[in-house]
């Protein structure tokens, strides 16, 4: 029979919890699962108070007047997942709202990036950007120089006599998407514009040009180089100052969003996340030229480039210094004094710059109407198919050609002579081309 041991007294239970009593020593005893529960109820409340409280409407607002084209519900969760947990009382903070946004794009674009990048794309445009042409100052359509001392200097030039500034800066690009609908989107038409606004400081600003692409371009005085799209995409994206003006309220007011800098491979991927289809940089070609020297010999030598793109709308042609079209040139020419004169002057002294843009114009706008693949003629090449041999159709008046002596007849080579004839004697040469049309380009650049 088994033995069924005694319970302790009362007063031997007492004893060893050193007087207290039973209830007592339970209710001083630690219990950590009690702990826990009042943490999660803790825990609790403070999900219920975020889970109640709602984003700010003028939070919401501004976020997408940061980023133009984020909806609502995206705005909303960026500002929902970048509240502080311990303190729901604090309100939207919105500066980390739009680093969570912008991490949300990179990450989407790069997806969407991979997901299209086998489609063709052959629409979007050829963008031209002129910072500066080399004709001089003393007209409005002034181009916007880099250097904010020579525009002082400038300031103070007579508007009758065009003076040698700054060498030209300029650049042609082409930026593809799949479709025209995304093409004249205010979203792809700005990229479009930065981009070739980037692509023309890209040499003055530390950019690498290969060697054989910069020997091309200084050989002979052609002037420009095509870049390696790759190492372009890795360059800093700059905006270009007017791309604002042609662009909807929606996407202007972006240039005020308080974002970092990002290269031109970022800013595809962004566009990528917002428009959905796939855009690649085609190709890109740059002028280089060394600044203008203070020698008497070379300072008788002027660099000058004419721009002209066809196929846009009246609003992309309002541009100051970037154009879109289908089709774009950019001609490089040079003015001189007569190898016979004497004359020790610069070669634009005396020169109205309202005359030398104008005949600039005139030679990039013939490029771009003719079927031009080259300077001058080659042998097997169409007559046609040259610029200097071609009929100058395209000559505007403003260029001021006076016709005597059969100037304003005969082929732009012909005309080039009278126009220089007529001023002193001058020399008029074309000695660079880049003549593109959408959609012609060769290997792709992935983006």
């Amino acid at each position: 029979m088994t033995k069924v041991a005694a319970m302790p007294a009362a007063g031997a239970t007492r004893r060893a919890l050193g007087g207290q009593s039973i209830r007592n020593a339970v209710r001083v005893a630690p219990c950590p699962r009690l702990s826990s529960l009042v943490a999660s109820r803790a825990d609790l409340h403070s999900s219920v108070a975020l889970r109640e409280r709602k984003p700010a409407i003028s939070s919401i607002a501004e976020l997408r007047k940061h980023i133009p084209g984020t909806s609502m519900l995206k705005a909303q969760e960026a500002i929902v997942s970048t509240w502080p947990s311990s303190d729901p009382s604090k309100g939207d903070d919105i500066q980390a709202a739009l680093a969570w946004l912008e991490e949300d794009r990179a990450k989407s674009g790069l997806k969407k990036a991979q997901k299209v990048a086998g489609r063709e794309a052959k629409e979007g445009w050829i963008a031209v950007a002129v910072l500066s042409d080399g004709a001089g100052s003393g007209t409005k359509d002034l181009q916007q120089p880099i250097n904010p001392t020579s525009a002082e200097a400038r300031a103070n030039t007579p508007s009758h006599a065009a003076t040698l500034t700054s060498a030209p800066v300029a650049s042609i690009i082409e930026l593809n998407c799949e479709t025209d609908f995304v093409g004249r989107t205010d979203v792809f038409e700005k990229l479009s514009r930065d981009i070739a606004h980037s692509a023309a400081l890209f040499p003055n600003l530390g950019g690498a040009v290969s060697a054989p692409n910069l020997a091309a371009a200084t050989r002979l005085g052609t002037g420009f180089a095509d870049l390696d799209t790759e190492q372009l995409l890795d360059f800093i994206l700059m905006e270009a100052p007017d791309s604002a003006s042609v662009d909807s309220d929606e996407t202007a007011s972006s240039a005020a969003a308080p974002t970092s800098p990002r290269t031109i491979r970022a800013a595809i991927l962004d566009a990528v996340s917002r428009l959905g289809e796939r855009i690649h940089l085609s190709r890109a070609s740059v002028l280089i030229l060394p600044p203008p020297s203070t020698s008497r010999d070379e300072v008788r030598v002027a660099n000058l480039v004419g721009s002209y793109v066809h196929g846009s709308s009246a609003t992309k042609q309002g541009s100051s210094q970037t154009s879109l079209g289908r089709v774009g040139a950019l001609v490089l020419s040079t003015i001189s004094h007569a190898s016979s004169s004497a004359n020790s002057s610069t070669a634009l002294e005396g020169l109205e710059p309202a005359q030398i843009r104008a005949l600039l114009r005139s030679l990039a706008r013939q490029a771009v109407g003719f079927q031009t693949t080259s300077i001058s003629h080659q042998p097997g090449q169409e007559a046609d198919s040259a610029l200097l041999r071609q009929p100058f159709s395209m000559l505007l008046p403003a260029a001021q050609l006076a016709v005597q002596d059969g100037a304003g007849e005969g082929d732009v080579e012909a005309a080039l002579h009278a126009w220089g004839r007529q001023r002193n004697g001058k020399q008029v040469q074309v000695v660079g081309l880049r003549r593109w049309t959408l959609g012609e380009s060769g290997p792709e650049a992935q983006a």
